[in-house]
């Protein structure tokens, strides 16, 4: 009966030590009775519990150092279309405490992750996807790196080519092999083919020069006159900073595409692994090709076998929901009233940051627009949006509750993280400035006083923190970037 399948073999009751036989179909019985009843205990939590437990389980509650955490960081972020102005800037340094550029170029030289592009953003941003080399083959839609070759300019066409026969090369190298011209034309032909998903590069090194512009490079070199000794050699370098490093196929890394079983089972664990707890939302907000249908046979497939659970974890969002046991413990423990308020600053666009995407935006004016957009922040007051604002923006919104003493508690810690922005990322010329607070003078809100007990300075313009740099002192170049900033 064993043999044809009939009976099961194992240990089925609690505590049992022999062997025990057991019908399948009685055996799905327990496990359907077993599922709903872990189902049933399960309440639902509020939003701002599911908040908090996303900033802890990416870990931007508490950064960690070195380059194992920088790889951990990858590893939970891996295949997320993320904008590339924030991710060297806010969304890498909010989970690595320590993170340096030079971590990321050793772990894309020594082969260990990738980099793609995704869609530009403007002519100088984009979203790019991080990827560890064992499982970028299994996390990339099959089918995604197919007809790459439609709508490519002639001078991309021919880069490819050269790429698919040589392998792995620097720019000076395919810009001869083109048939030279301007070095831009090239630099262009290679953006083209980053955005089609076709190449990458082994630093990443052309991203951030794309980020800077070309107006920027020229301004922080040393200028010297045409015609001056090193004038033609200071220009061929320029002209090659944008492709620093050394071009490559996205295919060449990607040796064995998944099938569609294979990607779909590794979508969905690598969701998990992200956020913990996954539901309609999620699908939605990464942009999960297929949608949620796509990968719900492989999380009810997880289901069945005991390694996730489902149930209503989260008040107000989709009911099929799917935790991971750890997630679920971590939400439990959430639920008690915490001593004391967590404040979190975060880029709008990362993943940890559910507003916007997972969640709705908190209720605002019609004519403010708040979005995931590059440059935007905000700040998470134990899991409720207490702050939205932008670079370069002197305006900020402001999300306090109605009551005493939670509003001045609120205030306070808002106030506090607010300082402590202005201060890492002021260069040697400029501060935060805020001039309004939702549409009003920053001087008559609510907020006012614990900025100033922050540090905060009242002036003519509004609330600035600025902090004096002796004039000898040489700046970094990241104070240099913070001047733009």
């Amino acid at each position: 009966m064993h043999a044809d399948e009939k009976l099961l073999e194992g240990e089925f009751r609690p505590g049992g030590v022999h062997r025990e036989w057991c019908d399948p179909e009685v055996l799905q019985q327990i496990r359907r009775k077993t599922l709903s009843r872990l189902r049933r205990e399960v309440v639902p939590a509020e939003q701002s519990v599911f908040v908090r437990l996303l900033t802890r389980w990416q870990g931007v509650t508490a950064p960690r150092k070195g380059v194992e955490a920088l790889l951990d960081a990858i590893e939970s972020l891996q295949g997320t279309e993320l904008i590339a102005s924030d991710l060297e800037r806010e969304i890498l340094p909010a989970r690595v405490a320590d993170y340096q550029a030079g971590a990321l170029d050793a772990l894309l030289a020594s082969g260990e992750i990738v980099w793609i592009g995704r869609e530009p953003l403007g002519a100088h941003d984009g979203r790019v996807s991080l990827y560890l080399v064992e499982a970028i083959g299994s996390l990339i839609a099959p089918g995604s790196l197919e007809k790459i070759t439609e709508g490519l300019s002639e001078r991309a066409q021919k880069i490819l080519e050269f790429l698919t026969r040589q392998g792995a090369s620097f720019q000076s190298t395919i810009h001869q092999a083109v048939g030279g011209g301007f070095p831009n034309e090239t630099t262009e032909a290679l953006w083209e083919l980053v955005w089609k998903q076709a190449i990458t590069n082994d630093t990443y090194h052309p991203v951030r020069f794309l980020l800077s512009g070309p107006a920027k490079a020229e301004r922080n070199s040393t200028y010297l006159p045409p015609g001056s000794p090193g004038f033609q050699l200071q220009r061929s370098r320029r002209s090659q900073q944008s492709g620093q490093g050394r071009w490559s196929l996205v295919t060449q890394r990607v040796p064995n595409q998944a099938t569609p079983a294979e990607w779909t089972a590794a979508t969905a664990q690598q969701m998990l692994t992200r956020n913990g707890i996954v539901m309609r939302e999620t699908a939605a907000a990464e942009n999960v090709r297929g949608g949620y249908s796509a990968v719900y046979p492989a999380l009810k497939t997880m289901e069945d076998s005991g390694w996730v659970r489902r149930g209503m974890f989260v008040a107000g969002m989709g009911a099929a929901q799917f935790a991971t046991p750890a997630a679920v413990d971590m939400l439990r423990s959430l639920r008690r009233p915490e001593d004391h308020l967590d404040a979190i600053h975060l880029a709008a666009s990362d993943p940890a940051n559910p507003y916007g995407g997972l969640l709705p935006w908190v209720e605002a004016p019609a004519d403010h627009s708040m979005s995931r957009a590059a440059g935007a922040s905000v700040i998470l007051v134990n899991g409720r949006l207490a702050a939205f604002f932008r670079r370069k923006n002197p305006s900020i919104r402001v999300f306090l509750p109605e009551d005493e003493p939670d509003r001045s508690q609120v205030a306070r810690h808002l106030a506090q993280k607010l300082a402590a922005v202005a201060i890492r990322f002021q260069g040697r010329r400029t501060g935060l400035l805020i001039a309004t607070i939702n549409d009003a003078t920053a001087s008559d809100h609510f907020l006012g006083r614990f900025l100033e007990e922050s540090g905060f300075v009242p002036t003519s313009a509004g609330y600035q923190m600025r902090r004096i740099v002796p004039s000898a002192q040489k700046a970094t170049p990241q104070e240099e970037d913070d001047d733009d900033a």
